[in-house]
């Protein structure tokens, strides 16, 4: 019994640490995309055109985890810089001009246009380890999600709880 149950703890911590390695991965592309940009920008439809979301665009790129096209989801959130509750009806909080700059799936919050300099962004990761979902998202029976599209928890796609996130302030660099 202890031996079943050291390599399932090992199991859990090689996942752990591939997701916290795809985490990073979309942090520091958030980064490089922030050199001399006149605001700050979390839109991954810049990356070579594309994905229209984080998580098509690391999936693009190749996600660490086994069976990531399925069973492991990125989710980028932005948040206001003080970290106050999203309004009741998400809106372009990432975007200027009524441009959002997340994608399907993703959570954007604060209607209208907004110049926020930095943004709060948290970037995480959900799998799937032995039928059981790790972190926020829900299992749809095919594919994980960010949201159950009712009126429950996940009724807006904003994932900020999972082993496998990363917060940071993203600005304009020079």
């Amino acid at each position: 019994g202890a031996f079943l149950s050291q390599l399932t703890l090992n199991e859990h911590a090689r996942s752990l640490s591939l997701a916290v390695h795809d985490a990073n991965r979309v942090i520091e592309q958030i980064r490089q995309d922030n050199v001399n940009c006149l605001r700050p920008n979390v839109d991954p439809r810049d990356l070579a055109g594309a994905p229209t979301n984080w998580n098509a665009w690391l999936q693009a790129q190749g996600k660490s985890l086994p069976n990531s096209a399925t069973e492991e989801l990125v989710v980028v959130t932005c948040l206001r810089r003080d970290a106050g509750a999203p309004p009741a009806t998400p809106g372009d909080y990432c975007g200027i001009g009524g441009t959002a700059q997340m994608g399907p799936g993703e959570w954007r919050t604060n209607a209208g246009t907004t110049t926020y300099d930095p943004l709060q962004v948290i970037v995480s990761v959900c799998w799937r380890q032995r039928g059981r979902v790790i972190g926020e998202c829900i299992w749809n029976g095919a594919a994980l999600a960010a949201s159950d599209g009712g009126n429950g928890p996940n009724a807006r796609a904003g994932v900020i709880e999972s082993p496998a996130s990363m917060t940071t302030l993203v600005t304009c660099r020079r």
